[in-house]
């Protein structure tokens, strides 16, 4: 069948089942969607916000200082407040507690964009950071990595960084890294398999000769990933999927139940309530060597105001400069807001 054809069909049908009382309904529907096209190819996607590291123009690697730190880290933030003062606090400088050292710190507005941005010295991979505006302490909305109990456990010692929702700087490609070894499989002209499921709950119940499960949240990552417990090899060996779906895994809400896989605040974030970004690109990287895609659901539409500190350092305690919301402020049944997308840098 001719693609355009095939994917007309796809849409009648799916909408049928929508409007199964509806016939006429259902073709209105699969007519307005059918001609939709992308707005840009994400391939190509740039995030405005976040950590740059200084790059060798040829090799395309960090550039270090001896001791393995990148030469030079910068940190855009969106604003929307030109007047605002802003700083980076954290490890790197006692937490902004010595005031004559913290104007090193402070991030500059780009005139004439919505943007402020500064080379914040001294970081290094894993140390924990906020975000202060004229004051007030903020998580980083771009934060590649949260902390969180689990993550401090598994990471930290507990007692040093007690405050466990904080941003974290992730140095993604130091040179111990975890390197991905497999591309992702090719499933196009195949018959396609796929199984949805939130991640901790793919790995709570799978009997190994440890015990069943992971030992430990924290370690769901890693545990799905380890070829001496065998879990992929056995899934595909069990079920037959070629594609597994995994609910959410970006920063979202404590807590056991799958609904708040869906309360997310860290878009660029992966979980690390289940383990660090090391272990879940060798997760990844584990299902790609045994052919299987993985498909991540990601949450665009709504964040959460509260819950694990967010009621003080949260999205939702942005503010522009006339003191309105920066990321929406619209309520949802969820007890969450929308994200202001008529905002064009909320939407970039």
């Amino acid at each position: 069948m001719h693609a355009h054809a095939a994917r007309e069909r796809f849409c009648i049908d799916s909408f049928g089942q929508l409007y199964p009382d509806r016939p006429e309904l259902a073709v209105y529907e699969a007519y307005r969607v059918i001609p939709l096209k992308p707005e840009a190819n994400l391939a190509g996607y740039r995030s405005e916000t976040g950590f740059r590291v200084k790059r060798d123009l040829k090799t395309g690697l960090t550039l270090r200082k001896a001791d393995g730190r990148p030469e030079e880290v910068r940190l855009q933030v969106l604003v929307d407040n030109p007047n605002a003062k802003v700083h980076v606090i954290g490890d790197f400088n006692n937490w902004g507690t010595t005031p004559e050292n913290l104007d090193r710190f402070e991030l500059h507005s780009v005139a004439g964009t919505p943007y402020f941005v500064g080379v914040v010295p001294g970081i290094k991979h894993g140390d924990q950071y906020r975000i202060l505006v004229d004051g007030e302490q903020f998580v980083d909305p771009s934060g590649r990595l949260f902390s969180t109990p689990d993550l401090n456990r598994k990471i930290y010692s507990t007692t040093k960084h007690h405050q466990h929702l904080n941003s974290v700087f992730w140095d993604f490609d130091r040179p111990d890294a975890y390197p991905m070894r497999h591309a992702p499989p090719d499933l196009r002209r195949r018959a396609v398999s796929i199984g949805e499921i939130e991640v901790m709950g793919l790995a709570a119940k799978f009997p190994h000769e440890g015990g069943i499960g992971p030992s430990h949240p924290s370690d769901t990552y890693a545990f799905i990933a380890d070829p001496r417990v065998g879990f992929v090899p056995e899934f595909k060996k069990r079920f037959g999927y070629n594609a597994v779906h995994l609910l959410p895994v970006n920063q979202s809400l404590s807590g056991d139940a799958w609904q708040l896989r869906y309360q997310v605040y860290g878009g660029f974030a992966p979980d690390s309530k289940y383990g660090s970004p090391d272990e879940f690109a060798a997760m990844v990287d584990a299902f790609n060597g045994e052919g299987i895609s993985v498909i991540l659901d990601y949450m665009a539409s709504h964040y959460p105001h509260s819950g694990d500190g967010l009621e003080a350092v949260g999205l939702s305690m942005w503010r522009k400069a006339d003191q309105s919301s920066l990321f929406g402020s619209v309520s949802t049944m969820w007890s969450t807001h929308r994200y202001d997308y008529s905002n064009p840098a909320v939407k970039r």
